[in-house]
């Protein structure tokens, strides 16, 4: 990990690089993350870097003032990532990330969300956005009702970081479901019953 956090620009110093949703969009909720880690005591605030992806979507230049305004009262360093990223860069931003936190107002099951659980990042998501895949392949992630209950969830993933505790995380079945031949087979049943659908109609 601390390989591809030097790869990608990611400081590796044992600081802990702490991923803030995915996208620009104010729907991601990057603010009200913010204001919860403000909460958290300063010790902890210094061993974070948090890192806000703005390389999709747009910002809004007031909101991001707002957000600018909260990080400034922080005891921690931050980053607007705008780097728009392939090959080992794209990975080494997913492998480089130790904590990455999911509070979006809504959402599908993503496949950012999927490369952030495969890297092996500890990660925090509400559970307003509790997808069935989390049961179905027993996903082992945090999940969190309100702000309030954020800084405690951020905690206890620090706290696994620094023990190195590992992670089981269901791999071979993320890595089958999410594979080229998986999927490809997935979207030729769908147009193979579109198309049979229309024939018999007509």
């Amino acid at each position: 990990r601390e390989e591809s956090k030097a790869f990608i620009g990611f400081p590796s110093d044992g600081r802990f690089t702490v991923m803030i949703g995915y996208n620009a969009y104010q729907k991601q909720n990057q603010l009200e993350i913010t204001k919860a880690i403000a909460t958290l005591p300063a010790e902890i605030q210094k061993k974070l870097y948090l890192v806000y992806p703005v390389m999709y979507g747009k910002m809004d230049d007031g909101y991001r003032n707002q957000l600018c305004a909260e990080l400034e009262r922080l005891q921690c360093q931050y980053t607007f990532f705008d780097e728009y990223l392939t090959g080992e860069k794209l990975a080494a931003f997913y492998f480089g990330t130790d904590v990455f936190i999911h509070a979006q107002e809504t959402d599908a099951y993503s496949q950012s969300f999927v490369d952030f659980v495969y890297a092996g990042a500890r990660v925090i998501q509400a559970k307003w956005l509790h997808y069935k895949e989390i049961d179905l392949y027993r996903l082992n992630i945090r999940e969190f009702d309100t702000y309030s209950d954020l800084p405690g969830c951020i905690r206890d993933a620090i706290s696994d970081c620094e023990r190195e505790n590992a992670i089981i995380q269901p791999y071979e079945i993320l890595k089958k479901v999410g594979s080229v031949e998986e999927t490809a087979a997935a979207w030729n049943e769908i147009l193979t019953v579109k198309t049979d659908m229309r024939n018999n109609r007509g």
